[in-house]
This record gives structure tokens, C-alpha cells and sequence, in this order.
């Protein structure tokens, strides 16, 4: 998606957002904690709810411990 859409005028924000969600789940999944965090803090850049992210965000933190 970088690669091909992010210097793109009107970037496709809904791709961004599927495949980071999926990368983050994956991540999460497989105890990759942090990986998990790093695709769903790309996802809160784009996302309209930054609010709801931050809370996966957290419950992936509290997760970890």
C-alpha cells in the first residue's frame, strides 16, 4: 500500500485500513505483542475513530503483560 498508494492526491484509505486490521489481528494471534501495536498505531493515522483505536490499542498493551 505504501508503495502504490501513499503519494497518490486521493489514496485509498479503506485498503490501508483492511490490511493493517489484518496484519494487527495476525500479529496479535501469534503473541507479537508489539508488532500488533505498531500496525494498529498505522491504522489511527487514518483511521475517522482514533478514540476506539487507542483502546485496542491498550487492551493489546494489557494483553502483553
Amino acid at each position: 500500500w505504501s508503495r502504490q498508494e501513499a503519494g497518490k492526491e486521493d489514496p485509498n484509505v479503506l485498503l490501508h485500513q483492511q490490511i493493517v486490521v489484518r496484519m494487527a489481528r495476525l500479529e496479535e494471534g501469534a503473541g507479537r505483542w508489539e508488532n500488533s501495536v505498531h500496525y494498529l498505531e498505522l491504522l489511527k493515522k487514518y483511521s475517522p475513530y482514533p478514540d476506539q483505536v487507542q483502546k485496542q490499542i491498550e487492551e493489546v498493551r494489557r494483553k502483553a503483560k
